[in-house]
């Protein structure tokens, strides 16, 4: 009978003699390249062979039937077992069957001719001298009965003389290919014993379209001695491929490694041999590849082909399928890794009694495999599988089919979901109808736009557009696309699409064509307009789109009026926008249009300045979106309310708002918002002191493959400059500003780079990144919604380097921020504008209106009940104080500061420089040189060479307007 599997520890010990255990081999040469797979998943398997070893080292011999699919690891596990038998001392032999004609008891006549080369001086049986022998005379002929039962004696004999030398283990490799003479002896060494201390291994393959009538009798038979072992070899678990995937590359798998390690394990389904070449076909492709000393997912599409191996080994599976069977399992792989009998029997005009026979073949293979929870339902065992079945298929075949399971499903909707019905319709192009494919395209982005699935709503789309439609249907899909690449953040497309959309409608005199040409310029505007997408102008496209529709007071009309004063207020023209938004919200509310309301809001959002004004239209956008089911609007709604309470200092407001952004952008799975609410997260930790939590926010922000991928204001990185300043390590993120504001866009690199060189002391980089930027009061960085952190580092760079020149521009420019935190959009918040207003009034010789801006900037960041903007607000007083030469006065204000930052670990600039606009390290030459050192003094005391301190001594007596040292000397004098 058949013992039972024993079920292992994960590592298992036999005898003194074998060790068996799964294996992970060290990654060989560069990372991740190990000498052959990892050996792993089968840890009760290993203690099923191990069982029977140590049994048979202590009374008779054992035999053990592994059978799996092709691909399972029967081998492999073998090969295991018996390196860990040899390694403990034992003999191990071999023997393989040939699919092709080979001669009789071929495996066992190798294993007679492995134990002769390992004792040459046995004496060979009798009976088997003729198959090891041929050239030697044997005796004359004897019965064949008495030939055969000799001849397997003699077999026996042999096994009997290796396992009395030393415990012997026999592989015999493929019996589903062994001949009826092999299999032969294996009945007889299970009917009369196997010698003690020998065990023998069989693999074979156990799927009904590869084991042969004989090997049926063979197991028939075999089942019922107690010394056979049968070891069905299933896939490997997620568990184990996750394992396989962290043995190929010698680390812990990262989220992404351990996503690619489960979509491996549903698409191989747990074949071995299936798992090896997914994984070294992601490898050549490049989808995985080594980074700073450890592998990372690099880009998932371009390793989602069949490898060539599989593809070949599956053709040749096809190759033994009937014709019937074949068409058969050519339709279900083409209706994907499920597909329900009666849909398949209706596109080949049949009855589903009628595929019994080819069904029955298809399982035997198993190719298919019954759902058991489903009647008339079957799947594919492995993804892959069903994938190199398709990609085999002419062209024109899959259309072909593609198109009958269309029609099957549109006759029988009951039996498949819309989506299978639209995914058919869109792969047969061009032999469905067009307008067929468009209907139901639409209707299945709209169903998947429901549950918050914008890329599958888009790959509908995308996919119907190669059907040719036209006209109205062809507008209808690139409207409908541009929403979903909009609410999916991906910008550069939607406006792609809008536009596309916009010269589509625009050439159409439906009434239809009015309404879906104001969509278009509506989602082109907003595409335009949001914090992360690059500045693209629009006010051409809405223009045009403007005088197509008409100026009556439809809503099309209402909508494509707010959308122009959007692309007016993106091109830094206020007043003409706010016009025309406020124009069009008032006729929204006069018609009672929910729609034309929405869009006015939105636009009214972002082009007022006026962060009371924000917040009462967020809240108003929110109310009327919540009526109306509109996710985006509400996501949209309470991320600008957050970002207006922020403004009014009314933190804990904001975190709420915060919250309720983050709730709804994860309901419609909106990633934009997702990550502008965890901007929000960040620039509410990073007030309240939180640095850390602020730092992990950001982590959280940046923006997937997808995403953003189109460019923008450079909001992501940026934040995490404020955030390593507060902790006093801008020095590290100083080589990214340089780099990222070596490009012309995004804007706000510029600026951040002059703040960073005025922080760091490097005044004269500083100064040098403002003149760059200042011409006509610095009207090369757009008016968007970076342009307040623009302004901000701006004003930072020019107080903290004396710049004079520029103070008044920047201060008309942050005057309209009076009162109010600086906040950049979702991006990043400064603190009060009255801190950085105060700065440039002290610098421009104003000390009074620096007063009343300090103590405004104090009462704000109190009533913000943030620790980290008031330090900074009494840090930056205390250094103007300085200046002022009140000496107790800064030094109260320094301590203040001081006290407030130390518990929160916030690293306090030194202060601002006095007007002179010296760094640290020229005041330093300066009080060395009042006190008398000449420049070699000075180089021996600051450790410097006397080049250098040239230098400095000439910096200062420049921005010093000192005649000579003896001038500048007096000036620090009289400054202390």
């Amino acid at each position: 009978m058949v013992r039972p599997e024993h079920r292992g520890r994960p590592e298992v010990r036999g005898t003194a003699n074998s060790r068996v255990e799964e294996r992970t081999p060290q990654p060989a040469g560069p990372v991740g390249r190990s000498p052959m797979p990892p050996f792993v998943g089968r840890a009760d398997a290993l203690a099923v062979l191990d069982g029977a070893w140590s049994r048979s080292l202590v009374g008779d011999g054992e035999l053990v039937l592994v059978g799996g699919e092709a691909g399972a690891g029967k081998t492999r596990l073998a090969a295991e077992f018996a390196r860990s038998v040899r390694d403990g001392g034992a003999a191990v032999l071999r023997g393989t069957c040939e699919p092709d004609l080979a001669p009789p008891h071929q495996p066992w006549v190798q294993v007679v001719e492995q134990v002769l080369e390992a004792v040459p001086a046995y004496a060979v049986p009798p009976a088997l001298t003729a198959l090891v022998e041929p050239a030697v005379a044997v005796g004359p002929p004897v019965d064949a009965a008495v030939a055969r039962a000799r001849l397997h004696a003699g077999f026996a004999q042999v096994l009997a003389a290796a396992a009395h030398r030393r415990p012997t283990l026999v592989v015999l490799d493929d019996l589903h290919w062994a001949g009826p003479q092999t299999l032969a002896v294996l009945g007889h060494l299970a009917r009369t014993g196997l010698p003690a201390r020998a065990v023998v291994i069989g693999t074979f393959r156990d799927t009904g379209d590869e084991r042969s009538d004989p090997l049926d009798r063979c197991l028939a038979d075999l089942r019922r001695h107690d010394t056979v072992t049968r070891l069905p070899l299933a896939g490997l678990d997620e568990g184990a491929v996750a394992r396989f995937v962290a043995g190929a590359v010698g680390h812990p798998l990262d989220a992404d490694l351990r996503t690619l390690a489960r979509e491996l394990a549903d698409r191989s389904g747990g074949n071995a041999y299936l798992l090896g070449e997914l994984w070294r076909h992601l490898v050549g492709a490049g989808a995985v590849a080594p980074v700073r000393g450890r592998w990372a997912v690099r880009d998932r599409t371009s390793g989602g082909t069949v490898p060539a191996g599989v593809r070949e080994v599956v053709a040749a599976r096809l190759r033994r399928l009937s014709p019937a069977a074949r068409g058969l399992v050519e339709l279900a792989a083409v209706a994907g890794r499920c597909s329900d009998l009666e849909v398949l029997a209706a596109a080949l005009h049949t009855t589903p009694d009628a595929l019994d026979a080819p069904l029955d073949e298809l399982l035997r293979a198993r190719l298919l495999a019954p759902v058991e929870a489903v009647a008339l339902v079957h799947r594919f065992e492995h993804a892959v599988v069903r994938e190199s079945v398709e990609t085999g298929m002419r062209p024109i075949a899959r259309r072909r089919a593609h198109l009958a399971l269309a029609e099957a499903l549109e006759q029988a909707p009951d039996r498949g979901s819309l989506t299978e019905l639209a995914r058919h319709l869109t792969a047969s192009a061009p032999l469905a109808p067009p307008d067929k494919a468009v209907h139901y395209a639409l209707l299945a982005a709209a169903r998947a736009t429901g549950r918050g699935a914008h890329d599958e709503a888009a790959a509908y789309l995308d996919a119907v557009l190669t059907c040719g439609p036209t006209g109205i249907d062809r507008a209808r899909v690139l409207v409908a696309l541009a929403a979903a690449w909009l609410r999916r953040g991906v910008y550069g497309r939607c406006r792609d699409r809008a536009a596309e959309a916009v010269d589509t409608a625009a050439d159409l005199d439906e009434p239809e064509a009015r309404e879906l040409l104001a969509d278009a310029a509506v989602l082109y505007a907003e595409a335009g307009h949001l914090p992360e997408s690059p500045r693209t102008p629009a006010v051409a496209l809405v223009r045009r789109a403007v005088e197509r529709v008409g100026a009556d007071a439809g809503p099309a009309a209402i909508r494509l009026q707010a959308s122009l004063g959007r692309a007016l207020a993106a091109e830094g023209r206020g007043e003409e926008a706010l016009g025309r938004i406020e124009v069009a919200v008032a006729r929204a509310r006069e018609l009672g249009d929910a729609g034309a309301l929405l869009v006015g809001l939105r636009a009214a959002i972002t082009a007022w300045s006026d962060p009371r004004q924000v917040l009462d239209a967020a809240v108003e956008l929110q109310e009327l979106a919540e009526r109306h089911g509109e996710h985006w609007s509400v996501a949209y709604g309470s991320g600008h309310e957050s970002r207006a309470r922020i403004a009014l200092g009314e933190l804990d407001g904001a975190a709420d708002a915060a919250a309720r952004m983050r709730r709804t952008a994860e309901t419609g799975r909106y990633p934009p918002f997702r990550q502008s609410a965890a901007h929000l997260d960040a620039i509410l930790a990073l007030a309240a002191g939180d640095l850390g939590g602020a730092e992990r926010s950001l982590a959280l922000a940046e923006p997937d493959d997808a995403a953003f991928g189109d460019g923008g204001d450079g909001g992501d990185g940026v934040a995490m400059v404020v955030v390593r300043r507060a902790q006093g390590r801008l020095a590290e993120v100083l080589p990214l500003v340089r780099a990222r504001a070596r490009v012309a866009a995004p804007p706000v690199w510029g600026p951040a780079l002059a703040a960073c060189y005025a922080e760091l002391g490097r005044v004269e980089d500083a100064r040098a990144v403002l003149d760059a930027l200042a011409p006509r009061g610095f009207a090369g960085i757009p008016r968007g919604p970076m342009w307040p952190a623009c302004a901000g580092f701006l004003a930072e760079g020019c107080v903290r380097t004396g710049a004079r020149a520029h103070a008044d521009a920047l201060d008309g420019a942050l005057a309209p921020f009076a009162g109010t935190n600086l906040t950049a959009a979702f991006t990043l918040c400064l603190g009060p504008a009255d801190r950085l207003r105060a700065g440039l009034h002290a610098l421009a010789g104003r000390p009074d209106e620096a007063d009343a801006c300090f103590r405004a900037a104090h009462a704000l960041a109190r009533r913000s009940g943030s620790p980290l903007w008031e330090a900074e607000v009494l840090a930056d007083r205390a250094a103007v104080l300085t200046t002022r030469g009140d000496a107790g006065g800064a030094a109260r204000s320094r301590a203040r500061a001081e006290a407030l930052a130390g518990p929160i670990g916030h690293a306090l600039r030194p202060g601002v420089p006095p007007a002179d606009g010296l760094s640290d390290r020229e005041r330093e030459v300066l009080a060395a040189v009042a006190a008398g050192l000449s420049n070699r003094g000075i180089a021996a005391r600051l450790f410097i060479s006397e080049h250098t301190v040239a230098n400095h001594v000439r910096a200062i007596l420049r921005k010093t307007g000192s005649a000579n040292r003896t001038e500048a000397a007096a000036r620090h004098l009289r400054g202390s």
